[in-house]
């Protein structure tokens, strides 16, 4: 049975409830928070501000809601429009893939609202520009309200100075909280359980070190409801099906972490193994900052990486969410759609505190293995031999043999080396193995 907490009306939840409460929880990790309003938290103020806008602007106006991908933008817009009673044929929602037929045909735009999302780096800046002329052609008509939504794409002038509103509002959303996360799970969790708001111990549930960096201390703030949510489902549907009490956990997220393995190359698996000690060093209660490519190159120093490589260094690893590109799209390169500054992922946070990736590569860690073991064997030759129960000769046969110097001795009499390639030879690998 579901244990209470000692001293607490509240119970705690088992493991076997967080398993079965997955598919629950991996809808919140493809859909935010959800789709119902009754999910919808931490963003009472936007959510006032865009209903005042929506009713009390004239046509022709623009709103614009530029946030990090994952952010809830269309669950905001969709609790606003039922918030207004909006019904299907007073408002149109579309995207930026589908504009053309709004923007050509009058009789195809309703008159009252306009939602028009997407404006985002999965497209081109030429394709968004695009997009964002359909857009004026719409504006000039003063028939509509249009909502923007997208990421930082909206807050690049050479996109959103196309167009000629009569005003233009931005609505700002509130950063994710750990508290705010808690509230929304706890909601998701209630509906999974059966249970009502208050009955489950929300709080027991998350470990407070994990949670913090789940819900990192950076500036501007990285963390999303669907990236935060995506991990939480994947480490849920790794608990096991008892009646133990469930927690987030440090625990759990490295054993989540270990089906997965970094391929990177040897550089690259460097800085990453650097990046976690940065991480693991730095002051949790003081926030982050975005480090531009500069200030990369003066923490970590230049040598093996070299200044030209930075650069595409810090992009790729931006493509694979080890870092956040926290920058415009497209501002400072028409082709960069993942632009300096730069903040770990939610994900790299999490990785550096609880599964850190060692300053040696596979490749490296399996030569110093070889290293010490040979040193080892011929550790036990040496003793052998001292003790007497070998000859000096047996030894030199055996220690050619574990060093590999056989087979250069070998090549050598059959003249496929030379006499000094021979000597190098010979002097790194005693060198190597002393």
């Amino acid at each position: 049975m579901p244990r209470e907490r000692e001293g607490s009306q509240q119970r705690v939840v088992t493991e076997r409830e967080l398993l079965d409460g997955t598919h629950f929880f991996s809808e919140g990790a493809s859909s935010g928070v959800g789709q119902d309003a009754k999910f919808f938290v931490g963003q009472e103020e936007p959510r006032q501000q865009l209903g005042n806008v929506i009713e009390q602007s004239s046509p022709g106006a623009v709103v614009v809601i530029s946030e990090p991908l994952g952010m809830g933008k269309a669950f905001l817009i969709e609790t606003v429009l039922q918030d207004l009673n909006k019904r299907p044929e007073e408002y149109l929602r579309t995207s930026t893939y589908r504009l053309e037929r709004t923007a050509q045909d009058p009789n195809e735009t309703p008159r009252g609202l306009i939602w028009i999302e997407e404006f985002d780096k999965k497209m081109q800046l030429s394709e968004l520009q695009d997009a964002m002329r359909l857009v004026d052609k719409i504006v000039r008509r003063r028939e509509s309200v249009i909502v923007l939504s997208g990421d930082y794409s909206l807050r690049n002038p050479a996109l959103i100075g196309l167009i000629s509103p009569e005003k233009l509002v931005r609505i700002d959303m509130n950063v994710l909280t750990p508290e705010t996360l808690k509230k929304a799970f706890e909601l998701r969790l209630c509906q999974a359980l059966g249970e009502k708001v208050g009955e489950i111990d929300i709080d027991d549930l998350f470990d407070e070190e994990f949670l913090g960096y789940l819900i990192p201390n950076t500036n501007p703030p990285i963390a999303t409801f669907r990236s935060s949510f995506a991990i939480l489902a994947s480490m849920a549907s790794l608990s096991p099906n008892s009646t133990s009490p469930a927690k987030f956990s440090g625990d759990l997220y490295s054993e989540y972490r270990e089906s997965g393995g970094y391929e990177f190359d040897e550089k690259t698996w460097h800085f990453v193994s650097w990046l976690h000690s940065y991480i693991g060093e730095h002051d949790p209660n003081v926030p982050m900052e975005a480090l531009k490519v500069s200030d990369f190159i003066n923490l970590y120093g230049v040598g093996e990486i070299s200044e030209k490589e930075f650069p595409k260094i810090l992009g790729y690893l931006a493509r694979r969410n080890i870092l956040k590109s926290v920058g415009i799209p497209y501002v400072q390169d028409e082709k960069n759609d993942n632009p300096e500054p730069y903040l770990p992922s939610q994900e790299t946070f999490l990785d550096a505190i609880f599964n850190p990736l060692p300053q040696n590569t596979p490749a490296e860690q399996r030569e110093i293995d070889e290293i010490a073991d040979k040193k080892a064997q011929i550790e036990r030759l040496i003793g052998l031999l001292h003790d007497g129960h070998i000859t000096q000769t047996i030894f030199d046969q055996k220690r050619n043999e574990v060093l590999g110097l056989d087979d250069l001795i070998k090549d050598y009499i059959e003249g496929n080396i030379s006499d000094q390639d021979f000597k190098d030879k010979r002097q790194e690998i005693e060198k190597k193995y002393s």
